[in-house]
């Protein structure tokens, strides 16, 4: 069983106050850590995990790739 998550957020008010963050879990959701680092992240509308890279999409904006691990 995989334990691993991964989760982007976005704030709906105010809408420009901390738009967005991207989170992850590696027991199951029990704890988590905010890995956005330094993206300028919009509004998360999708994350994709494949080949040890995370990808966001972002509303209207841009993807990003953060390798993990």
């Amino acid at each position: 069983m995989n334990n691993e998550i991964f989760i982007g957020t976005m704030k709906g008010y105010p809408e420009n106050y901390n738009p967005g963050s991207v989170w992850h879990s590696t027991d199951g959701g029990d704890h988590w850590n905010d890995i956005t680092n330094d993206l300028q992240l919009k509004r998360i509308s999708d994350v994709v995990y494949k080949g040890g890279y995370l990808y966001a999409a972002t509303w209207c904006a841009n993807a990003y790739r953060l390798k993990i691990r």
